[in-house]
């Protein structure tokens, strides 16, 4: 199986590493980027035969030092594999910010790429987003739990509907100007808080 493959699977089965409704509240209370990092890391070591998975791999570019969230090594420590993940949620496909998602997903990009190696290396983009498809507005004490309750209630209050769908469209044209086969599927996280939560993903090769 391809690290391509390897990826994609532990994000389909991802679900099945946490508790029930574990991932939604962790998906409310933080970005959620750590967690499902740190499952993928485990599954592709426990995975890929004769590789090491490591996280947070240090680099360095143009003289300064840099982290990528999962790098596989050989057994000569070479990479092979580098893996960048952000999280952001699904109302930023929409905000009019000094820093878009774009901007964020660019950055990224520009990391992965700025990353000199002697041998070939495989580099992904993984973007996650969180939809905390909430009925109502969040109120006290869960609008100080609950991360981003400012701008989640500010969005529902503006549209009042569920606008996941249109989001992701937006997102997928984004992604595919970076990978036109990029892979995208969305995890159902279950539900805290009364909030139901989904948790959408796009897999992109550079």
């Amino acid at each position: 199986m391809t690290i391509l493959s390897n990826i994609e699977q532990s994000l389909l089965t991802i679900s099945l590493g946490f508790r029930q409704n574990e991932l939604a509240y962790l998906a409310l209370t933080s970005k959620i980027e750590h967690a499902i990092r740190d499952k993928i890391a485990f599954h592709l070591q426990e995975n890929l035969t004769f590789s090491i998975v490591a996280r947070e791999w240090r680099f360095i570019l143009n003289s300064k030092k840099k982290l990528i969230d999962i790098a596989v090594v050989d057994s000569e420590g070479k990479e092979t594999s580098l893996i960048e993940i952000k999280a952001i949620y699904t109302l930023e496909a929409f905000l009019k910010r000094k820093t878009s998602f774009k901007d964020v997903l660019n950055y990224d990009k520009e990391k992965l790429e700025g990353f000199e190696s002697k041998n070939a290396v495989e580099r992904y983009l993984l973007l996650l987003a969180t939809h905390p498809n909430i009925q109502s507005v969040i109120i006290q004490p869960f609008d100080k739990i609950i991360k981003y309750s400012g701008y989640i209630n500010r969005f529902f209050n503006a549209s009042g509907v569920d606008y996941s769908q249109d989001a992701k469209n937006i997102i997928d044209q984004h992604c595919s100007t970076l990978d036109k086969n990029f892979i995208c599927d969305v995890i159902d996280a279950g539900k805290k808080f009364n909030i139901d939560v989904r948790i959408y993903w796009w897999l992109i090769k550079l």
